[in-house]
């Protein structure tokens, strides 16, 4: 198995591990392929607990968004390897090194760009 297969089986892997993980706590957009949505959880019909209703919300999105971005950046990492280009760039073109990808496999930029 070489580098790029490897690459590619930890993508998959942390690929499934973001889908499973955002399937705790959301619905996908029939509509939308890649699209979440946070569930609403209510704690209380007691209006004390709005304040808290509010703070769950807000959290719940903010980690929807987190983990739709980082998918975001597997799907377009794992799609780069079917082009033929995975390991550039997305900024200079430069190639990225195979010790940052070997940390962060979905890394769209060299330490460069700093991105």
């Amino acid at each position: 198995m070489n580098n790029l297969d490897n690459f590619e089986k930890q993508l998959n892997i942390k690929k499934e591990r973001l889908l499973n993980e955002l399937k705790t706590f959301t619905i996908e957009n029939p509509h939308q392929k890649g699209d979440f949505h946070a569930k609403k959880e209510v704690i209380s019909p007691d209006e004390d607990d709005e304040s808290i209703q509010r703070t769950i919300d807000e959290t719940s999105v903010a980690t929807e968004h987190s983990l739709e971005d980082q998918l975001g950046m597997v799907n377009r990492a794992l799609e780069s390897i079917k082009q033929g280009n995975y390991g550039k760039c997305s900024n200079c073109d430069e190639l990225i090194p195979e010790s940052r990808l070997k940390v962060i496999p979905e890394a769209e930029f060299c330490l460069s760009c700093g991105k």
